[in-house]
């Protein structure tokens, strides 16, 4: 799905670009794209294997939903 403020200006990515993004590797974003897990576009259909595609800013905008602000105090680790 695209994001409200994509415009069909902005090219849309393919799973190599969005594995470089993240760090990650290709396969992890198709089997992630696959669970639904990443936000992405199947262009296609039928018995072949549609292309997978991906909106750069609804990347950016599920990333940054993940983010965590971390501990703003020290964890007290006892050695019990």
């Amino acid at each position: 799905m695209l994001s409200r403020d994509a415009t069909l200006d902005e090219p849309l990515m393919r799973a190599e670009e969005v594995a470089e993004l993240l760090n990650v590797k290709v396969q992890t974003i198709y089997t992630w794209a696959a669970m639904d897990y990443i936000p992405s576009i199947r262009l296609g259909m039928g018995t072949k294997k549609p292309a997978i595609r991906f909106d750069r800013s609804a990347v950016v905008q599920w990333l940054e939903d993940r983010k965590c602000s971390g501990r703003l105090q020290r964890v007290q680790w006892s050695n019990n």
